[in-house]
């Protein structure tokens, strides 16, 4: 029919339920990025590295090695704030 409008749909309801678990997701999210770019440091410690090996001089293997085992470490701390965050809302 021309001329009729059409009735908006109902305003969905907001559980609590719903409210928390967007507030955790975002609270993780935080946790979750730190991680990915962890990992992605990590992975370019480790080109960096095996690309200083052939040939590379003590001092340039030395270095990349510093920044391999840097990496490592962010990788395990930002891992083990997920999983911590994570925790929080189990349960």
């Amino acid at each position: 029919m021309p001329g009729r409008a059409a009735a908006a749909p109902p305003a969905p309801a907001v559980s609590v339920a719903a409210v928390t678990m967007a507030h955790a997701q975002i609270i993780c999210a935080r946790e979750a990025l730190a991680y990915i770019n962890a990992w992605k440091n990590y992975l370019n410690a480790w080109n960096r590295y095996q690309l200083a090996l052939p040939g590379g001089t003590y001092e340039e293997i030395m270095d990349a090695a510093i920044l391999l085992d840097q990496a490592a470490a962010q990788v395990g701390t930002t891992g083990l704030q997920l999983i911590t965050c994570l925790a929080g809302y189990l349960s």
